[in-house]
This record gives structure tokens, sequence and C-alpha cells, in this order.
């Protein structure tokens, strides 16, 4: 017996095959952008399906080199929602592995194009593309020489991944200067390896906070934080020993008081 199947009146065939053949060439985002995502234009119109593609190097290549296209042209673009794509796919695949150098060098000629753009909602999409990422003696350099121009190249200069000595000279130079003082304790931290706390006047407060940011072994800050801190510190010290995980700051914070109780009870009363 032949059965045959009723369709009803209001389906689209055409549709419905095209819309089955797009989810299918999903699967295979390569196909998909070489069918369907050819200029920055169609990279906007197809945005909510490339966020559902894992960031492969060759994902990344596609999207950033289409926007890096159209920065360097000059081609107007649909701007946030393609810049916060590219955060999306960045974010996303940081958490796995680093970005290739190839789409890093893209994604910061991206970043200098927007981070003073006068747009906050961009310049913090822009600020996250490099995050964690190594970049080139040269990319470092312009950071070093514009800092000024936005807080988020302080941000990443501030962040590194890995100590370099042209940023420990920045810092060094501000740190001089009194430059950046709402950002002291992290331009502090950047050197506490060499010495810097025992040459600046600043507060107890300052140098605990750079101790707590720098990369110093766990070990070492433990006995940074004894050094520079008094009984009067006790709230920061408490704070900063639950963030790197080390009791032993605390135990000599109790015998300093107890000490100091001590000498008390025994001073003669007038």
């Amino acid at each position: 017996m032949n059965t045959f199947i009723e369709y009803e009146e209001d389906v689209d065939l055409n549709e419905a095959a095209a819309f089955v053949a797009k989810n299918l060439l999903a699967f295979d985002p390569l196909r998909f952008f070489e069918l369907l995502v050819g200029n920055v234009k169609e990279l906007y119109q197809e945005r909510t399906w490339i966020r559902s593609f894992y960031p492969t190097d060759e994902v990344l290549e596609k999207v950033v080199g289409l926007v890096h296209d159209a920065v360097v042209s000059g081609r107007r673009y649909r701007t946030e929602p393609c810049l916060k794509l590219i955060k999306y796919l960045v974010k996303l695949r940081r958490e796995d592995s680093a970005l290739p150098a190839p789409i890093v060098d893209q994604l910061f000629d991206i970043f200098k194009r927007y981070v003073n753009c006068g747009k906050e909602e961009i310049e913090w999409c822009v600020s996250v593309y490099l995050k964690d990422s190594k970049l080139k003696k040269h990319q470092i350099l312009w950071l070093i020489d514009n800092w000024e121009l936005s807080r988020h190249v302080v941000n990443r200069l501030l962040l590194y991944p890995e100590e370099y000595c042209s940023i420990k000279n920045w810092a060094r130079n501000l740190i001089t200067k009194e430059l950046l003082m709402d950002r002291r304790s992290e331009l502090l931290a950047l050197l506490v390896g060499e010495g810097v706390l025992d040459e600046v006047g600043d507060s107890n407060e300052i140098k605990l906070w750079a101790i707590c940011k720098s990369r110093a072994p766990t070990s070492v800050k433990a006995e940074l934080i004894e050094k520079h801190s008094d009984i009067e510190d006790y709230r920061t010290v408490i704070e900063i020993v639950d963030r790197i995980g080390e009791p032993s700051p605390l135990v000599t914070l109790l015998q300093k008081i107890d000490n100091k109780k001590a000498n008390q009870s025994i001073e003669p009363t007038r």
C-alpha cells in the first residue's frame, strides 16, 4: 500500500529546503563561509549562525580577516555587532588555547583603530581582544608610547601575561614621576621582585596590594606581607591572605598583637 505524505498548505517547500540545507551547512563552517560569507556585510547578516561555530584557527581567520580588511580599507560596516562577534569568539577560544600570531596581529590593528573611538562599549570590546596574548616588540612599544590614550591601553600593559623589560621601565618611570596614581599598586606590582617597595614611601595599604598583584611566588608574597604590614593593616592582610591562600602572615600578625598587648599590660600606671 502506497502512503502519500500530505503537506500543510502553509509550508513553503523552497523555504523549508533552504533552511534545512543551511542547518546542514552549519556543520561545515568553512563551507558555510565559502558559500554564504564573502564580505563583512554578509558576516553581519550571518552573525547569529557564526556564533554557534567553535572558533578554530580557520573560523577566526575568516571572521577577524573580514573585519580587519574593512578597517584597513575604510569600508563602512555594522561596527558594534561585528566587533562583538569577534569578542565572543575570541573569549570562547581563549578558554582552550592561545591565538595564532597572525590573528593577534590583525586584532591589534583593530584594537588600535577603536580603543579611543569615544564609544565606551566598543572600547571595552576591543580591549578584550588582546587579553593574555603575547605581542611583538613594536606592538608593546606602541602601547607604551600611547598609554595616555586610554585606560584600556594601560590595562594591556599592566596585565601583560609575562614580564617584559620595556614594560617594567615604563612602570618605573611613572612611579618616579608619580603618574597614574590611581593604578599605583599595579605599577609597583610589576617591580616587586626588584625591591621597589623598599625604595618608595607609599602607604602599607598600597604596598600590600602591590604584593598581592605581583608575580612573586606565594612564599615570597607571604614574607613581603609580614615585612610591609603593621597591626593597623590587619583587615587588608586578612583579605590578601585569603586571596593568596597562605595563612602564615596571620600567625605573624597575631604575634605582633600579643606582643603589643603584653607591653601595654606592663606599662607603669601614672
